[in-house]
């Protein structure tokens, strides 16, 4: 079995190294046990020069790079999990960092799982300094999801499932784990912090389209979010309890789900 890990990269020259650079420090991996490949959306900015320079060290972990012009994050997602020959997939977004050893127990983890979603947390990073933990479990995918770059998905479950859909621009991870979630998929969480996560991708710089692509994914799946549950809640009461003593629980949900 193998791990193929994935970074996908546009004019992030400085973002890129260090990711390369904490994958580089993963020194627990046999040759045939890893992959590294790196999908550059064609930077101009020295990323691929970048790229050319790690990728000629004698001991380069870089297994494949293409850098090309792509139509988003997912396009070169897909590109790279077509690209790879590991039985279980991660990203690492240039930006992000591999903790140390992160990946170390993923193999073992994926030989006795090997049909499963391994998933665990990272860790929330604002210029350097560290925000929050961000972990949670698989049950709340209808609701939101889980750690995209901690999560690795057997390359079997995507060949099966589908990949990523490239009409989406930032919600597209959630739509394709929704996707496995509601498929019968099981997720496994591993209890790993694995990823210092750069919180300024854009998921966090673009508000109006995320807001926007997970209506569509909430619309897609009929999923019922925290706001449309506590309308379910005021509706059904409204039957129940005079209008005069509802008005004190209509300014407690309404507080709630604004």
């Amino acid at each position: 079995m193998k791990f193929s890990l994935i970074t996908i990269n546009y004019n992030n020259v400085s973002g890129l190294e260090k990711t390369i650079k904490s994958v580089f420090a993963q020194n627990y991996f046999s040759n045939d046990e890893f992959e590294y490949i790196i999908i550059d959306g064609g930077s101009t900015d020295g990323s691929v020069e970048l790229i050319k320079k790690y990728a000629a060290e004698p001991d380069s972990k870089i297994s494949k790079w293409v850098s090309e012009k792509d139509s988003g994050i997912y396009n070169a997602m897909n590109k790279g999990i077509r690209l790879s020959s590991g039985s279980i997939i991660g990203l690492l977004n240039s930006g992000d960092e591999a903790l140390t050893e992160a990946y170390k127990n993923i193999l073992e983890l994926h030989k006795k799982n090997s049909e499963a979603i391994l998933y665990g947390g990272m860790n929330m990073m604002q210029n350097g300094r560290f925000v929050k933990v961000y972990s949670f479990g698989a049950e709340d995918l209808p609701k939101q999801m889980i750690a995209h770059p901690a999560s690795f998905v057997p390359k079997a479950v995507y060949e099966k499932y589908g990949f990523y859909d490239e009409s989406f621009r930032s919600s597209g991870d959630w739509d394709l784990f929704v996707k496995f979630f509601k498929s019968g998929i099981k997720f496994i969480y591993t209890n790993e912090i694995y990823v210092n996560f750069d919180c300024s991708g854009i998921s966090n710089s673009n508000e109006k389209l995320v807001v926007r692509e997970d209506k569509r994914i909430v619309k897609k799946y009929g999923l019922k979010t925290r706001k449309q549950k506590l309308m379910d809640i005021y509706k059904i009461l409204t039957f129940i309890i005079p209008g005069i003593f509802l008005y004190p629980v209509k300014r407690f949900l309404g507080s709630r789900i604004k």
